[in-house]
């Protein structure tokens, strides 16, 4: 086995999931990277304690848990479909440092995101998970390009485009 053939035998994959439309075609295509590496999968998700409402903080934040729980169990359910091994986690806190954390507790070789494509002062005033964890992880990142897919997509007229213009595509199988 070559150098690069180990540095690039991922055994062990993070999938950092939002509920951005962008999260299906992330979650697909780290699906097929786990299934021909034969990796077993963490999908993970970061609840913004930052968009949890001051006024009402348990209730926004059970809200968002059974949310994220349900949406969690969809894609773990579909990963033991493609005979992919996945467990999911959550945790309450700032992203890009939660999903970095969760990584390298993990000792994970790979760590997925998505990036919408925001740039400039868009990307300065939201801010970027995806940057964060690139510069923060304990090990490789691949990024999956949201601006990339949007326009694969509406190039694509295919059936099987059409299910991921829809977040929740996965709940359709």
């Amino acid at each position: 086995m070559s150098f690069i053939e180990q540095a690039m035998n991922f055994r062990k994959i993070v999938i950092a999931i939002n509920e951005s439309p962008l999260a299906p075609f992330v979650f697909a295509q780290s699906l097929a990277l786990a299934e021909k590496k034969n990796a077993i999968c963490k999908i993970f998700h970061c609840i913004d304690s930052s968009s949890l409402s001051y006024y009402a903080p348990i209730r926004s934040l059970t809200s968002a848990e059974e949310r994220i729980q349900k949406l969690l169990k969809i894609y773990q359910q579909k990963a033991k479909t493609s005979n992919v091994s996945a467990e999911f986690g959550y945790e309450i806190g700032e992203p890009g440092r939660a999903i970095c954390n969760f990584a390298q507790r993990w000792k994970a070789d790979l760590v997925i995101v998505g990036r919408r494509g925001n740039s400039g002062l868009d990307e300065m005033l939201v801010g970027s998970v995806s940057n964060y964890v690139v510069h923060h992880a304990p090990c490789s990142v691949l990024v999956i390009q949201g601006k990339a897919v949007e326009e694969k997509l509406a190039a694509d007229n295919s059936a099987n485009a059409l299910l991921f213009n829809d977040r929740y595509w996965i709940e359709e199988d």
